[in-house]
This record gives C-alpha cells, sequence and structure tokens, in this order.
C-alpha cells in the first residue's frame, strides 16, 4: 500500500504478487517431468533450448496450463470477493450491478 496507496491497484498487486508466487512454483515443478530420455536425446545433437523446448516443454505444457488457469478462476473469485466486502474491483462493480437491477425491492442499508 505504500507504493501505490489505498485503492484497487493496492488489491492487484497483492493479488498478483501472491498467485505469481505459486505459478512460478508449479513451473518450476513441472518442468522436470519424469521421462528425460527424449530430451537428453535431443540435448546430444543440439543444445539446452532446444531440448528443453522440444523434449520438456510439450510434455509439461498440459499441466501447465490447466494449473494456469485454476490460479487465473481463483485470482478472479478472490478480486470478486474482496469487492463484495469493500475492497473495490471486479465485487463492487458486480455489486451495484445488482443492486441496480434490483431497484426498490433492494433492501436498503
Amino acid at each position: 500500500m505504500r507504493a501505490v496507496g489505498l485503492g484497487p491497484a493496492a488489491g492487484v498487486l497483492a493479488i498478483a504478487i501472491n498467485y505469481a508466487g505459486m505459478l512460478a512454483r508449479s513451473i518450476s515443478k513441472s518442468s522436470s517431468p519424469g521421462d528425460t530420455r527424449p530430451a537428453r536425446a535431443i540435448l546430444e545433437t543440439r543444445g539446452r533450448l532446444v531440448a528443453f523446448g522440444y523434449g520438456i516443454f510439450p510434455v509439461a505444457l498440459p499441466e501447465l496450463v490447466s494449473y494456469s488457469v485454476y490460479r487465473w478462476e481463483c485470482a478472479v473469485r478472490a478480486s470478486v470477493v474482496m469487492g463484495f466486502v469493500g475492497a473495490g474491483g471486479l465485487g463492487q462493480q458486480m455489486d451495484l450491478s445488482m443492486k441496480m437491477l434490483a431497484g426498490a425491492r433492494w433492501p436498503r442499508s
């Protein structure tokens, strides 16, 4: 909060830093798959980057995509919950939209 002040930017940074760390940890874990024989064979004829790109990355890609989508969903859910409790952001906009659609039926606070 000291860097950007109180507001939506602080919430976005808090969620982004938290989930980026978890995502980086999962990427480092999934980039070492069980079967490394294809990568070793490519490494003997080509460089390290080519061995990673053709030997390890295709094996780890489905897990990376799955976990990234899961983490994205968790971050959106966290922002909605924070907005509903008063921190602003997506949840606040959703709450405002629901109140506007309900009209006079919505209980006044």
